[in-house]
């Protein structure tokens, strides 16, 4: 599992500031130049079939991300927060986890395509975070290493989609 793009502490109008009452100060803007030469190198990776699932980090941030992609396949997984590329100002686990800055992507990739992907994509900033894990457990290990968060992938499905349900 990839992230490609960087977050910034950008937590303004963010869902988890939300849940806090706040509205914050740094809503997400668009760094237009590192998008666009990320699109065409992941697009281009796209074209050679080496991404099997991709999703955006909008509403909510990598951990809402992480969990819809996991929704998808019904497998847990295991991302490492300091393999995240990120802006100097983030510093602590909630804004990687929560930050809604624009134009990122997690990017899942066989592993047999996994060096070929990483030249495709030299010169943008990603990082590999993870992995897929076989059973519906998942597991993001903070900055210094610290769990910071498990959770079971069929429960987290059952909260997403609670809200939907009539």
């Amino acid at each position: 599992i990839y992230v490609v793009g960087k977050p910034y502490a950008e937590l303004g109008g963010s869902v988890y500031l939300k849940t806090y009452g706040a509205i914050g100060n740094d809503v997400p803007k668009v760094h237009a130049k590192e998008a666009l030469a990320a699109y065409i190198a992941l697009s281009a990776a796209i074209q050679k079939r080496m991404v099997l699932s991709a999703h955006d980090c909008s509403e909510g941030g990598l951990a809402v991300a992480l969990s819809e992609m996991a929704f998808a396949g019904g497998f847990g997984a295991t991302a490492l927060l300091n393999s995240v590329p990120v802006d100097a100002k983030v510093k602590r686990d909630d804004v990687l986890l929560f930050s809604e800055s624009n134009s990122r992507i997690i990017v899942e990739v066989d592993p047999k395509n996994r060096k070929a992907f990483e030249r495709m994509m030299a010169g943008i900033p990603m990082g590999m975070i993870g992995q897929v894990l076989e059973g519906t457990d998942l597991f993001v290990y903070g900055l210094k290493d610290n769990l910071c968060l498990k959770a079971d992938v069929n429960e987290l499905k059952q909260a997403w989609k609670k809200p939907l349900q009539f």
